[in-house]
């Protein structure tokens, strides 16, 4: 039994997404065409990403249309220019810290729309360092970051940007932030 905890992780998001009936995983990526992304792109993928790419799925349709998209689509909204992922990504651990408390004492009812205290925390334009993995319609994206003190992590952007936490597809107060396989699993409970 493997003690390497991306594979214990990569195993629990694998249950998790053959529990959800209306899901289609593509095929996964060849190492040779992650290799190719990885030149294209001018970083290397965080390790729990491209475990997932390799050896689960390329891509995550749902309702025939993306939800998670493939490295061809990742690809794409970096070369239409939606920030630079070479460069650091833009939000640090205390701003990130700040964030997350501000989640986390957030009144009943109130969401992270709401909240003045996130607000003056946010950065205006496309976000450095990271790669858009999903849009969730309209200006709300999750993007994966790679690059800078947050890489690994997932990250909400658009209408606003905050740290991608269990909390944030609950009623559950409190905010941990989630790496990709994290939310991944999140997110599949919740559409399961």
């Amino acid at each position: 039994m493997s003690t390497d905890p991306i594979d214990h992780a990569v195993s629990r998001v694998r249950a998790a997404l053959r529990a959800c009936e209306d899901l289609e995983l593509r095929p996964p990526a060849t190492e040779a065409a992650v290799a190719a992304f990885e030149q294209r792109i001018g970083v290397p993928l965080p390790a729990s990403y491209r475990r997932f790419v390799l050896e689960v799925a390329d891509g995550i349709w749902t309702d025939d249309e993306p939800w998670l998209y493939g490295l061809d689509d990742v690809a794409l909204e970096v070369e239409n220019g939606h920030g630079d992922p070479a460069q650091p990504f833009w939000y640090g651990a205390a701003e990130t810290s700040a964030m997350l408390a501000a989640i986390a004492e957030l009144p009943e009812g109130e969401g992270v729309l709401d909240d003045e205290r996130l607000a003056a925390l946010q950065k205006s334009g496309d976000p450095d360092g990271c790669l858009t993995i999903a849009n969730h319609g309209g200006n709300d994206f999750s993007v994966l970051v790679v690059t800078g003190e947050q890489a690994g992590w997932v990250w909400r952007t658009g209408e606003i940007d905050v740290p991608e936490t269990r909390e944030l597809y609950s009623a559950a107060r409190g905010a941990t932030p989630l790496d990709f396989l994290s939310w991944l699993e999140v997110w599949a409970e919740e559409f399961g």
